[in-house]
């Protein structure tokens, strides 16, 4: 008898504010969309990603516009090696202290991107920057807000 192992991969939610927030998801070529997630305010939401999924997202507010520029979480799962890269990007916009904040494996460990308020040397800034950080691990937590 032959038994597949499956690889989940996820993503947890802290909403930091009393501020409802709707994640916006941007996948990379190649990979499936993913619908918008609501995630209240003081509350978490986790999402089950499909799959070793690559790409980013941003927060909007209700209403907002999800093209309007903002910070972004940015991940790649079973990238080199299998492991998952991940970086808080400020690229399109440097001092958005609205919605993404930090990201960092669910166990805590490892290095945290991003920080409390932007701008800051913990986030992606430019290309080719050396803020992506690697972890083996499938399990990520996002805050934003607050």
């Amino acid at each position: 008898m032959f038994t597949t192992l499956a690889t989940a991969y996820s993503i947890t939610f802290i909403n930091r504010d009393e501020k409802q927030r709707t994640i916006c998801w941007f996948p990379a070529a190649g990979f499936p969309a993913i619908l918008g997630t609501v995630v209240p305010g003081h509350s978490s939401k986790h999402v089950s990603m499909p799959g070793a999924w690559n790409g980013s997202w941003r927060t909007i507010f209700d209403g907002g516009n999800p093209s309007e520029s903002s910070i972004r979480g940015e991940v790649t799962f079973n990238g080199f090696v299998g492991d998952t890269y991940y970086d808080v990007e400020a690229i399109d916009n440097c001092c958005d202290n609205s919605g993404v904040k930090w990201l960092y494996p669910a166990s805590g460990n490892g290095v945290h991107s991003g920080c409390n308020t932007f701008p800051c040397d913990g986030a992606y800034k430019k290309w080719d920057d050396i803020q992506t950080q690697s972890t083996s691990e499938k399990d990520l937590v996002c805050e934003i807000g607050g």
